[in-house]
């Protein structure tokens, strides 16, 4: 408050330059060594204060001549500027260009600061790269930003699954996607196989599957490898083989990869008329009967005829031809022919009790029972499917009896 004092004129002051500091300047009669009595902070204070921790008015002349106030010194011609132009290199640089709004030819440039902020592209949305760049000039912070769009990446499958049908000719893919893991079915328009190791008799063999689909223009594929079954082996008929103690061994060969299979033989032994030791084997091998006779010849002795009579009455009768012909017989279907009783009376006429002295007889009933098939007759099968049926009529027959 003023106690007292000369007012000696007065002014008319408008609320801008109370705001712009003129009048605290005026007040102070252009005093700003700190003995003045008005303060005002420019932009806070709208009025002179008395406060002196407020800050000092200074004054200055812009490039027309006007007087202009700030709470800074000015140290020559003070200039006006806007809002700057800008100018980008790339995207790695940038400068502002402060133009004086008042002599429109003073200009400033500063270089400016840049920042990135990123916003990633996805699979299916599109992202963005906002570069900004900053400049603080005369006390004021000013920014100019840039925008880089990126599209959208698109998926990036990978085949991560395939489910096969189990005869492998046919198969399903499942495409993930490597970024967001997205799943999409691909039925395989195409399956290849190829054989990498071949099966052998014993040996798993393995082939590998290859199934391929195609999915909006890109082709992918998944390979598996399967084992294949060993194929076993591929034996032909047994070998027989007789050792010098009559003994025999049968073996069968594998035709693919050599292979030795050992079986199992029966040898039986039996004395001919002739005292000559006939050895048959017999052995089972895919269900037929292999045999094979080795006969070793009796000793021939200078022996008495009641000594022959007597050893030969001691031995049986070889029915060797006998068993052959009944096992044709067997071989056979009685309801096939008219007189099969025939074969059968003459099997049953066989005496299985005879000795080597009887050597004859036994080659008889053998012979009598071939003979008995020979003269088989087959049994008549009637067609009637071609028949034709006469029709008679009974007066053209002389019926007389009809009428």
């Amino acid at each position: 408050m003023i106690d007292s004092g000369t007012v000696t004129s007065t002014a008319s002051v408008t609320t801008d330059e109370f705001a712009s500091g003129e009048v605290a300047y005026l007040l102070n009669n252009g005093v700003t060594n700190g003995t003045q009595v008005w303060y005002q902070t420019i932009g806070t204070d709208a009025y002179p204060v008395f406060d002196n921790t407020h800050m000092t008015v200074y004054a200055g002349t812009d490039c027309k001549g006007v007087a202009v106030y700030g709470n800074t010194q000015f140290t020559g011609t003070v200039h006006t500027y806007g809002d700057p132009s800008w100018s980008w290199t790339g995207y790695t640089s940038a400068t502002a260009t402060f133009t004086c709004t008042i002599c429109n030819n003073y200009t400033e440039t500063v270089n400016a600061s840049i920042t990135d902020a990123t916003t990633s592209a996805s699979c299916t949305d599109d992202g963005k790269i906002i570069y900004t760049a900053s400049v603080t000039f005369n006390g004021t912070t000013y920014t100019n930003k840039q925008t880089v769009g990126l599209v959208a990446t698109g998926h990036s499958y990978t085949v991560t699954a395939c489910d096969w049908s189990s005869d492998y000719t046919s198969a399903t893919l499942t495409l993930t996607c490597d970024n967001c893991s997205d799943e999409q079915p691909v039925v395989a328009t195409e399956i290849e196989s190829e054989v990498t190791t071949v099966a052998q008799c014993e040996d798993e063999g393995a082939v590998l599957y290859t199934a391929k689909g195609t999915y909006k223009n890109v082709e992918y594929t998944y390979s598996v490898t399967v084992a294949s079954t060993a194929t076993g082996h591929t034996f032909g008929s047994p070998e027989i083989v007789w050792a010098s103690d009559n003994t025999a061994t049968a073996t069968v060969a594998c035709s693919e990869c050599g292979a030795i299979e050992p079986l199992e033989v029966t040898v039986t032994s039996s004395t001919d008329s002739y005292g000559n030791t006939i050895y048959i084997l017999n052995v089972k091998y895919n269900c037929e009967i292999y045999t094979s006779e080795q006969k070793v010849e009796a000793v021939k002795t200078t022996t008495s005829n009641s000594d022959i009579y007597t050893t030969l009455s001691h031995i049986q009768a070889s029915y060797t031809g006998v068993q052959a012909a009944i096992a044709k017989a067997n071989s056979l279907n009685p309801d096939d022919y008219e007189n099969f009783s025939a074969v059968t009376e003459a099997i049953e006429a066989v005496d299985w009790s005879l000795s080597a002295l009887n050597q004859k007889q036994v080659n008889a009933y053998a012979e009598a029972i071939e003979e008995a098939i020979e003269n088989l007759v087959p049994v008549e099968t009637v067609d009637i499917t071609e028949e034709t049926i006469e029709v008679v009529d009974p007066v053209e027959a002389g019926d007389t009896d009809s009428e």
